[in-house]
């Protein structure tokens, strides 16, 4: 890697990117209009998103924190966004949202763009991929035009790919500067302090950083300026943490933890949120249906491992991705009943930049070696093709899925209640260790396992007692749903590994509904 442009011991981002820089930030405020009816726009209403719960959320803890409330009640997610916010806390919400998300964006792309040029995109062809991959794509770009902690989370996690990449260019070891060694230290600690699951994405970033300036010209002096910069940050950090909250974890650290990840299951659930959810869940599709370029990007990136001259800069590019990727799947309440209802796509908007780079890089490779690009992208396709489909499974036989008869009454309630499903090994809570997901027409519910399978003579138990549950502001059910309970279920299924036509391509002939017990 030595296409990296020095100047003065850093990278500059040149004049000639300016226009770049305005067709994303115009692209961007098209979206939001786009996004709003006329009359948010003229702030004679307030934004859909303000009375949403996260949103909600983000923009009290930024007016707490405008008027120097710090009473642990006003602040219920991690601070890095509000803090954002917060200068701008006297103007409407749209406003407020719409210059730091813009912002952010912003520098996104300026990530974007340096790492870009590396695969030899420039120009404003690198504006139109990044467009393409973010606020372009339909059904996509609600997950950055909508306020959430992922906004300032990618533009963290771009700056910092940016920047590391001048710790690898082995022709100028001074390519980073001190400034920018600091500069790499805040973001790094800034990664985690905005989303604490973006933790194994900040360190893998930082460990690569730090082995290409000693590997490439023993840069201690920016080493020390990285780790200085980014104790400081989170020594700020931890002194905000125990002002608002005391020497404790925040209510939100408490709940994230009791939803917690089970790595064990990341392959079903990869197979569910990028393949096909359905018939598992009633509604909903995977993301290789909205992005069927998904393999063929992945391919890309796989391809710069193999090529000596871009290794390092495809590990730095892969091995986050993965690691982010794998604790997603892994985490409990990422279900596919929220990737769309509820937005939960912006999870993945750091990612998505990055595989449509490497899509651009496997473009290159069917040029000029289409052999080497057919070897690489089509495992990848033949993993798009399995199928876990749910065949019907005895009483006596574990379960991925149990079905119950409907209830009559309000489908939130049985959706975020507190209900659990007790069978032969004990009680699994809903949300936490199994999800009760009422289908559309009400006639059914479907028990999902989240932790473990089932193990025979499941009872659906509505406000079981002795059964607790962590602190959660987001909580609907305050009532017993209607109908008589406890409940059994009237079909269980398990899945059975298969190999067909992908779901996710035309015709999409997948199965929709549950076969017949």
């Amino acid at each position: 890697m030595t296409n990296i442009e020095v100047r003065d011991g850093r990278a500059a981002l040149p004049e000639s990117a300016l226009p770049e820089l305005a067709i994303v930030a115009l692209a961007f405020l098209v979206g939001v209009v786009l996004s709003h009816p006329i009359p948010m726009l003229l702030l004679d209403q307030p934004p859909r998103f303000a009375g949403w719960f996260d949103q909600g959320q983000y923009l009290t803890s930024a007016r707490a924190l405008f008027h120097g409330d710090l009473s642990p009640g006003q602040h219920w997610y991690p601070m890095l966004y509000p803090l954002l916010l917060a200068p701008f806390a006297g103007l409407p919400p749209l406003v407020q949202t719409t210059l730091v998300d813009t912002a952010c964006f912003l520098a996104a792309y300026w990530g974007f763009h340096e790492v870009a040029r590396l695969v030899g995109l420039t120009g404003i062809s690198s504006a139109v991929v990044f467009l393409l991959s973010t606020v372009a794509w339909p059904q996509i770009g609600s997950g950055w035009l909508m306020p959430w902690t992922t906004t300032p989370s990618a533009a963290l996690i771009w700056l910092a790919l940016a920047w590391t990449t001048r710790t690898l260019d082995r022709d100028h070891p001074q390519a980073l500067s001190l400034r920018r060694a600091a500069a790499l230290g805040v973001v790094l600690a800034l990664i985690p302090l905005g989303r604490p699951g973006d933790v194994p994405v900040a360190a893998l970033i930082g460990a690569i950083a730090a082995w290409g300036l000693i590997r490439h010209g023993r840069r201690w002096d920016a080493l020390g300026a990285i780790i200085g910069a980014g104790l400081a940050v989170v020594a700020l950090g931890l002194a905000l943490h125990l002002a608002i909250h005391g020497p404790r974890p925040s209510l939100y650290m408490l709940l994230s933890a009791a939803y917690g990840t089970n790595l064990a299951w990341t392959g079903w659930k990869a197979y569910l949120l990028l393949v096909e959810p359905r018939p598992w869940y009633p509604e909903g599709y995977g993301l290789l249906r909205v992005l069927p370029w998904l393999p063929f990007g992945l391919a890309g990136l796989l391809l710069l491992l193999a090529d000596a001259r871009r290794r390092m800069l495809g590990l730095l590019l892969v091995l986050p991705a993965a690691a982010y990727t794998v604790v997603m799947l892994a985490y409990i309440d990422l279900l596919p009943s929220g990737v769309w209802a509820f937005g939960n796509v912006h999870y993945f908007k750091w990612l998505l930049p990055a595989l449509a780079l490497g899509m651009v890089h496997w473009l290159s490779y069917v040029r000029h070696r289409p052999a080497a690009a057919a070897l690489a992208v089509t495992p990848l396709l033949l993993l798009g093709a399995l199928r876990l489909d749910p065949v019907p499974v005895a009483a006596d036989r574990p379960a991925r899925l149990v079905v119950f008869d409907g209830v009559d009454d309000d489908g939130a309630l049985v959706y975020f209640g507190h209900s659990s499903i007790e069978d032969a090994v004990g009680a699994q809570r809903n949300l936490l260790d199994v999800h009760l997901v009422p289908a559309p027409d009400q006639h059914r519910v479907l028990g999902e396992a989240l932790r473990r399978d089932f193990a025979g003579n499941e009872v659906w138990q509505d406000v079981p007692r002795g059964v607790s549950w962590p602190v959660n502001p987001m909580e609907v059910a305050t009532r017993p749903l209607h109908g008589p309970f406890p409940r059994r279920p009237v079909a269980r299924y398990a899945p059975a590994l298969g190999i067909g036509w992908p779901c996710w391509l035309p015709p999409y002939a997948c199965p929709a509904t549950l076969p017949q017990p």
